[in-house]
Formats: C-alpha cells, sequence, structure tokens
C-alpha cells in the first residue's frame, strides 16, 4: 500500500501486476508471475514496481519531522515491512537587488562601462523534515566583482577567499522546519557586492554572483545533504524596479 501523501501515484510503472486505486495498493497474482504459481524449496521469486517520491511532502508542525517511507509486503498469511529514513529537503534561496533599504545602493540603470554599481545579495536558509548540522553556504564571484564590506547581521560568518574567489557563510546548526514555521524563521544574511563593467562587457548581461549551493549533514539519515539556488545576473529578476533590459550593459 503506498501513501499518496508522499508518493506521487501518477508515476507507478509495474512489472506485471495492477494498481488499484482505492486503498492504493499494488497487487500481483499468479498469473502475472511464473514463481507465484509455485516456488521450489530454496527458490527465489521477484515482481517490481518503481515510483517516485514527492519532491514535497507536507508537514503541519516543526515536530513533523523524521519521517520514514514504509513499504509492507503480504505473501498469503507472511508479511514484513520494510522503512527508509528521508532525507531532509536543505534549500537556500538566493537573491539580488539594486533598491532595497539595507546599504542603499548607488549606480545606473541601464548599465554603462565604467560606472560602479553597488547591489545586495540575499541569502536564506531553509530545511525540512530533520534537523542539520555543519551547514554552509557557498557562492563564486565572478572576475570584476567585489565585496565591499558592507553585511548585516553584522556578526555574521561570511567570509571571501580572494584566491578563489569563494564566499563562505557558516550557519551551523538548522532545526527541522526552519524557514517553513513562523516560529522558525530561516537564517538569512546580506551582503554588498561592487561590479564595475568592462568594455567586454558591452551589449551583455553580466553575472554578479554564481549558484548559491548550502550543504549539511543530515541528522536523521547521517547523510550529506546539498541543494543550489540559480545565479543572479545584473538583470536582477527579484528587483521590481530593474528591468530585463536595463540589465544589459551599455
Amino acid at each position: 500500500t503506498l501513501d499518496s501523501r508522499a508518493f506521487d501515484l501518477d508515476s507507478i510503472k509495474l512489472n506485471g501486476g495492477r494498481f488499484q486505486k482505492g486503498d492504493n495498493s499494488i497487487i500481483w497474482e499468479s498469473k502475472d508471475s511464473a514463481k507465484l504459481r509455485f516456488l521450489g524449496r530454496g527458490e527465489e521469486g521477484r515482481v517490481e514496481f518503481w515510483v517516485n517520491v514527492k519532491d514535497e511532502i507536507e508537514t503541519f508542525s516543526p515536530q513533523d519531522k523524521e519521517l520514514v517511507l514504509k513499504n509492507r509486503v503480504l505473501i498469503s498469511e507472511a508479511s514484513a515491512e520494510f522503512e527508509v529514513k528521508l532525507n531532509t529537503n536543505l534549500a537556500v534561496d538566493q537573491k539580488g537587488f539594486f533598491q532595497d533599504d539595507v546599504f542603499g545602493n548607488q549606480g545606473v540603470h541601464p548599465l554603462v562601462v565604467g560606472s560602479r554599481n553597488t547591489y545586495t545579495i540575499i541569502w536564506q536558509a531553509k530545511n525540512r523534515y530533520a534537523d542539520v548540522q555543519n551547514s554552509t553556504v557557498k557562492a563564486l564571484l565572478p572576475a570584476g566583482v567585489e565585496l565591499t564590506g558592507k553585511i548585516f547581521p553584522e556578526d555574521s560568518t561570511l567570509t571571501f577567499d580572494s584566491g578563489s574567489r569563494e564566499i563562505v557563510w557558516k550557519i551551523g546548526d538548522i532545526p527541522s522546519g526552519t524557514g517553513f514555521f513562523a516560529e522558525l524563521p530561516g537564517p538569512s544574511v546580506a551582503f554588498q557586492i561592487a561590479f564595475t563593467p568592462t568594455f567586454d562587457h558591452r551589449g551583455k548581461v553580466a553575472e554578479l554572483v554564481g549558484e548559491a549551493r548550502i550543504t549539511g549533514e543530515d541528522v536523521f539519515t547521517g547523510q550529506v545533504v546539498s541543494s543550489a539556488d540559480d545565479p543572479i545576473d545584473t538583470t536582477l529578476p527579484d528587483d521590481e524596479s530593474v528591468t530585463e533590459q536595463m540589465g544589459v550593459v551599455q
């Protein structure tokens, strides 16, 4: 029997057998497999099916965590139950703005070669299903983009390696449900960057910061989990004051 809350039942693929939508069960009969008609001592029989786990499984409180997928199999009077621990959903939202109330950015739009613009990049972490420890967010700054040194909150553990051009935000522990429930707002950091377009950028959209990738250790499953959000370029899709054409360097 499959739980519709956890599984995408439209994705089921069967090797024989039939799926019953009434109770969300899969049934194999002897007509579907010769091994179900007769199985001798020491022999093995096998039936198969495939189903996708949903990308998002609804939870209702921070205590609704450490999810387990269960599969119960019945063969005549014998039965067995199998469990698979579900990894947490650890994510980071990366957004970029020219107009904001954090740092008061300066510059011109459309962008002009040789004119310095400053921007605000915001990272927010979210975590669902299980506690995470030793979490970090990393992203690369393209050549020509620099940090101004402005960070909020000022005590955030944000560092920059000038050699690798990697920004690293060390978050640490993130409880289950963080960023999904009002009582557990997600940790966030804002930092300001500066970009001065060159002649090589003329007529193009320029990247301001590479993809942001968050990584951490799932305390429940013991596995390393990771995900990423898209890079930010000068079109600034999150900033309503900047149109796509404004992001092209003049």
